[in-house]
């Protein structure tokens, strides 16, 4: 049951850096953690990356995107 919260609030975290422009303290406090360590520590062994490359890849990734049908 644990695992599953811890889960569910990582997803909530995820959602909340690839849908608005907050940064990772805000998004980690929205979904629930209170120790911002912690809150990496479980994002990078979900991911595979963290939390803050995440969030810059995102905003680029969407800054190539618009971009592309600019051009």
């Amino acid at each position: 049951m644990h695992a599953y919260v811890i889960d569910q609030r990582l997803e909530q975290s995820r959602r909340l850096l690839e849908e608005g422009s907050i940064n990772v303290t805000y998004a980690a406090s929205m979904a629930g953690f209170n120790n911002l360590g912690q809150f990496a520590e479980k994002f990078r062994k979900k991911y595979g990356v963290n939390s803050s490359p995440y969030l810059k890849s995102r905003d680029i990734g969407l800054f190539n995107y618009e971009l592309y049908f600019v051009i």
